[in-house]
């Protein structure tokens, strides 16, 4: 996996384990030719459900993507 996290990028390999504190700028993706899978961990429990439901209908097409900007603050994420 590629993150970056402010400005500072590291690609992590598998078994690795990545931490941030709330308020860190970050972004996080499988490094360019490769796939990956992701455990992530987030807490406090933010009910994030409809968050990532959201995710997987812009994925697929089924939503755009401005559909998450009025709801930043509600899910605790912030794009830049």
């Amino acid at each position: 996996m590629r993150f970056t996290l402010d400005d500072r990028t590291a690609t992590v390999t598998a078994g690795g384990l990545v931490c941030f504190p709330p308020g860190v700028a970050h972004s996080f993706g499988a490094a360019p030719g490769s796939t990956a899978g992701l455990l992530a961990v987030l807490t406090p429990g933010i009910d994030r459900f409809d968050y990532f439901r959201t995710l997987g209908r812009i994925q697929h097409g089924l939503e755009v993507f401005d559909r998450l900007l009025p709801e930043q603050d509600r899910y605790d994420v912030h794009f830049l």
